[in-house]
């Protein structure tokens, strides 16, 4: 959950003018998928923050 409002707060700042996800295999990851649904979260929370830009 920290990562995910992190990742919201940090988009939310006019500074910030780019983001990179910079890997996620999907192969690798725990038969659950947990590290792929969360990098698709985070990506969901960096256009949340970026929509709440005034």
């Amino acid at each position: 959950m920290e990562l995910r409002a992190l990742t919201r707060a940090v988009a939310a700042d006019s500074r910030v003018v780019s983001a990179d996800l910079a890997e996620v295999d999907a192969t690798a990851d725990a038969d659950d998928a947990r590290t792929v649904r969360l990098a698709a979260l985070c990506v969901l929370e960096l256009l949340a923050g970026l929509s709440a830009r005034s």
